[in-house]
Formats: structure tokens, C-alpha cells, sequence
């Protein structure tokens, strides 16, 4: 019997086990798919590095796996007020000055994005008040918009009406009851019930990417001038452009939607200057960026500052713009832009930004 009762015993020992090895194996598809949903990277970036007090800035958020939710308790900024926008976020600062920006979750850190806030009505007063004499004709007066060189530029014209004798009047005709030939996007902007329903003609800056509408759509938009996103005009219709980054002039309806939007119904588009996504110029890596060379700006308003500190360095008050171009004799990176610098006709070494770390953005070298 004692044998008999051993050998029962040890079968049921046997059984028992084989049955306990399953489950880990009912466990693994479970340990798979929590794998396949844990977050291993975050990456802030924003179409724009500098904006004007007061104003927001979208900052895109991706997340790998794609999807995952941050909540702006998950961000550390190092002042300003930081909001979710949908998926994304927007940064705003009513102080003038540096910004960083930096998003953590499940023990992962993003990258450190990098804001820079100016104060521009009281830049461009102290730019206005001294000669621009740095570095000769390369520097175009601060407080001029439009592509016109600074000496040939008439006071206070519209950036881009080309002369037009409707438009430069349009601020003093009330009782007119037709749009001037050609209108900016601050002129539409002031006054858009003015031109409801009619078809204008506007002239502005078309971004390379889209943006999120306040109903959390991408759509394109309009901005005044290149660097200049303090109003935007938003766009539909025929918006497949096959061209951005660039001056533009926009034919379309302008119309107010169920959301009180004002939106220009595009009909036609014509590029109406040199186009910073061409992939001979701009947006190429910054590793193809020689060391010294020629750099030839395709946007306005790149900020120059004395030194060879990044955004530590002092601002001289003045700017590059599109067109202007100078010969610089190093490449640095500091503060998450690439840098080029440069000696002054008046012996002061200089820099400016030209990309983040892996993009020229602002022109192009040779």
C-alpha cells in the first residue's frame, strides 16, 4: 500500500506542476502589449524660435509610440504660462527674455526647447536710433517690414502693395466700398467685415507647415511678413499651394465662419518671393554647413549679437533680412541653435543663429 500511495502522490506532483508552467505563459501576450504602449521618447519643436511678448507659440509634441497623452503638469518651464492644445501645447511670455521648455513622463525627459521672447516696439525704437554701421550694407534698418532696401523704402508704405495708389490710401476710406487692388494681412485683419464676401487680393507670408486652428485643425494660414507672426489670416479652398516658406499673393472670397473665424477662400496663389523650403537652399542638415563661407538669408529679422555666446550674448538691435547675405569664419552650437560668427567692419565679432542643431532654417551657405 505505501508504495502504491507514493506513486499516486508523486503523478499528482507531476500534474500540478505541468499545469503551473502554463501560466507564465499566459502572462507573456499580456508583458508584449504593455511593451508596445510604454513611452521611450518625447521631442518638442516649434515653427518659431523668437515671438513678441504677449504672443503665443505652438509647440509641437511627439511622442514614441505615437499617442501618448501629456498634461501641463508634465512640463518644467522656466517662466511664462504653458497650455495643452489638443495634442500639442502653446507657450506665451509677458516678460521679455529666454524661455526653456522641457516635458517629463514615466521617467523619460524630452529635449530642452529653447524660446526666446523680445520686446519688439522698444528693440526697434533703440535699433531706429543708431546708425546700422556693424557691418556696412549688409544690415537693412530693423523697423522696415517689406523687401525694399532701407534707403529706398518710403515711410510708413505698406510692405507689400507695390505702390499701389488704392491701398496706400485704404486706412482713410471708409465711405469706399471696393478693396484696394492689393491688401495685407493686417489690413484684412483690422477690418474683415469690411471685405465680406468680396474677392481681394492679399499679399503675406505663407509658413512651411500647417498650424492648428482653434477647432484643432490643420490648416494653412497667412502672416504678415517673414518672422512676423503677430496676426495670421487663415486659409481654405484651394490651399494645395505646391510651394511655402515664401512670399505669397492670395486670391480669394473673404468669408466669416460659424466660429466667428474670418477665412480667405483661396481661388489662386502666386509665389511672390524666394521660397525657404527649396531643398537647394534651407533645410538641409547642418552637418553640410561649411565652416566658414558666405551665408545668404532667406527670411527677415534674424536677430545679431555681439560675441560668440549664443543667447548669452548682447543684442546689437539689429537684423539680417532676406537678401542681405555676409561672410563668416566659424560654425558654433549653443542653446539648441547653430551659430555662425563674423569680425565687423567695426572690428566687433558678431553671431547669428541660422538653424537649431540638425536644420539650417534661415538661408544658406556657399
Amino acid at each position: 500500500m505505501n508504495r502504491i500511495s507514493f506513486a499516486l502522490l508523486a503523478s499528482a506532483m507531476i500534474g500540478l506542476a505541468g499545469c503551473t508552467a502554463c501560466t507564465p505563459g499566459q502572462d507573456k501576450p499580456a508583458e508584449t502589449e504593455k511593451d508596445n504602449t510604454t513611452l521611450s521618447a518625447i521631442a518638442l519643436t516649434s515653427e518659431f524660435h523668437t515671438a513678441k511678448t504677449g504672443e503665443e507659440v505652438s509647440i509641437t509634441i511627439k511622442t514614441t509610440p505615437a499617442g501618448i497623452s501629456l498634461t501641463s503638469q508634465d512640463f518644467e518651464v522656466s517662466g511664462g504660462t504653458l497650455t495643452m492644445d489638443g495634442s500639442n501645447a502653446k507657450f506665451k511670455a509677458d516678460t521679455a527674455g529666454n524661455y526653456t521648455i522641457q516635458a517629463k513622463k514615466d521617467k523619460i525627459t524630452s529635449n530642452t526647447l529653447t524660446l526666446e521672447i523680445v520686446d519688439v516696439e522698444s528693440q526697434d525704437q533703440a535699433a531706429a536710433d543708431q546708425a546700422p554701421a556693424d557691418s556696412g550694407t549688409v544690415y537693412a534698418d530693423p523697423g522696415v517690414q517689406n523687401q525694399q532696401p532701407a534707403a529706398e523704402a518710403p515711410a510708413q508704405a505698406p510692405a507689400d502693395n507695390s505702390g499701389s495708389q488704392d491701398s496706400s490710401g485704404s486706412q482713410n476710406t471708409g465711405a469706399q466700398t471696393t478693396a484696394p487692388a492689393v491688401l495685407t494681412v493686417k489690413q484684412v485683419l483690422n477690418n474683415p467685415a469690411k471685405y465680406n464676401g468680396q474677392t481681394i487680393v492679399v499679399q503675406g507670408s505663407l509658413p512651411q507647415t500647417t498650424v492648428t486652428d482653434p477647432d484643432g485643425n490643420q490648416v494653412m494660414v497667412m502672416y504678415p511678413a517673414a518672422g512676423d507672426t503677430s496676426s495670421r489670416l487663415y486659409l481654405s479652398g484651394n490651399t494645395d499651394f505646391g510651394f511655402g516658406g515664401c512670399d505669397a499673393k492670395l486670391t480669394g472670397v473673404i468669408r466669416q465662419g460659424a466660429n466667428g473665424i474670418w477665412t480667405l477662400d483661396v481661388t489662386s496663389a502666386e509665389q511672390t518671393g524666394p521660397s525657404g523650403a527649396d531643398s537647394s537652399a534651407t533645410d538641409k542638415p547642418v552637418s553640410t554647413l561649411p565652416k566658414s563661407g558666405t551665408f545668404h538669408f532667406t527670411v527677415d529679422r534674424v536677430r545679431i549679437r555681439y560675441g560668440t555666446d549664443g543667447l548669452s550674448s548682447k543684442e546689437s538691435g539689429k537684423y539680417f533680412n532676406r537678401g542681405d547675405s555676409v561672410k563668416y569664419s566659424k560654425v558654433y552650437e549653443k542653446d539648441g541653435y547653430t551659430w555662425i560668427s563674423y569680425k565687423a567692419y567695426s572690428g566687433k565679432t558678431c553671431s547669428v543663429a541660422v538653424g537649431d542643431t540638425k536644420t539650417i532654417q534661415y538661408g544658406y551657405a556657399d
